[in-house]
């Protein structure tokens, strides 16, 4: 016997329980699937994003395979779908049970189109993709660069310290009324042309995550003139992972955005920022999609070593409905 759960707001349960079917799928897989963990605690009020199938085993619902979506694309046209089913409970049609569960509900908003992310040795997986006439779109390159005494990297063969144009300044967060939250949420929404509303609400939610960092980027054109202003041009986040430390949403202000040489030092600034304050050796990663080589060319010059790859495959709406049929779970697909 199965349940199907649909929510818009995970309990901490359910939250752990997708974490540890995660975790063990990862053991047996040898791979990890991906989940945007962050954007699974702020959901929209109005659509059903998380869907979760439990199945009676020894007399105790537990949780077999789940499904997540997430609206990264500001038109809302292009929803973002996570997926996993337990190693020991695939072939049953859980997946294409899920997924037409998400289909109806997203039958009633903008959306036209679905992104499925992968892991590259995910190979099941994209063999049920393709039986979608799902295609490959892109693929997300996760970059690794292990800093601590290795000052010979390029990262610090650099003309000029970079200490004497770029300050770099931790975010305090964690202060009632915090300026600097709500300029870090006035920055991500200008950056990524998102609501401020919704940044500042994510940004409350996190800020007691002691895993989580943000760092403002100073900088100031001269650095011959000790008199002049630094003026503020980016921001960059830091998240502690079991291997590392991820580099994540790292940008300069709209102004700044098109100034490569600028964008290649202030992320310089930040990684020797980054080195000198770090106790013992560290690994940072960086990710970087193969529809943006210009930031893949600069990772590779600073360094940085390809860790892992994340492929994302498309699959328009109508294609979807077609291949899923409107029952719960099409004949056709019910072996898989």
């Amino acid at each position: 016997m199965t349940t199907i759960i649909k929510t818009n707001c995970l309990s901490p349960a359910q939250y752990s329980e997708i974490q540890n079917l995660q975790q063990k799928a990862s053991k047996i897989d040898g791979f990890t699937t991906h989940f945007y963990w962050n954007a699974m605690k702020i959901r929209p009020d109005d659509l059903l994003c998380d869907y979760l199938l439990y199945k009676n085993i020894n007399n105790q619902p537990q949780l077999v395979a789940c499904l997540s979506i997430f609206f990264f694309d500001e038109t809302e046209q292009t929803v973002e779908v996570c997926a996993l089913t337990h190693p020991n409970h695939r072939k049953q049609g859980y997946f294409f049970r899920l997924l037409t569960e998400t289909v109806l509900e997203l039958m009633a908003t903008p959306t036209t189109s679905l992104l499925f992310c992968t892991p590259k040795n995910a190979t099941a997986s994209k063999n049920l993709l393709k039986k979608l006439n799902a295609h490959y779109d892109s693929s997300e390159i996760k970059w690794s660069l292990t800093l601590g005494n290795n000052k010979d990297l390029p990262l610090f063969n650099h003309r000029i310290p970079l200490s004497e144009n770029f300050k770099i300044k931790k975010v305090q967060l964690n202060k009632e009324n915090s300026e600097d939250l709500i300029q870090l949420a006035q920055i991500n929404a200008a950056c990524f042309n998102t609501d401020i509303a919704d940044e500042t609400a994510f940004l409350e939610k996190t800020k007691e995550d002691k895993n989580r960092a943000a760092f403002f980027i100073f900088h100031r054109a001269n650095h011959k003139n000790k008199n002049k202003n630094y003026a503020l041009i980016g921001k960059s986040g830091l998240q502690n992972k079991n291997e590392g430390k991820l580099i994540h949403d790292f940008c300069l202000l709209p102004e700044y955005a098109n100034m490569d040489k600028l964008w290649e030092a202030s992320l310089m600034g930040l990684l020797q920022y980054l080195c000198a304050h770090c106790k013992s050796s560290t690994t940072f990663f960086v990710e970087a999609n193969t529809n943006h080589p210009k930031e893949i060319k600069l990772y590779k010059k600073l360094g940085f070593a390809l860790s892992d790859t994340l492929e994302f495959w498309r699959l328009p709406l109508t294609h979807a409905t077609t291949a899923l049929g409107s029952s719960p779970l099409p004949e056709s697909l019910a072996l898989h």
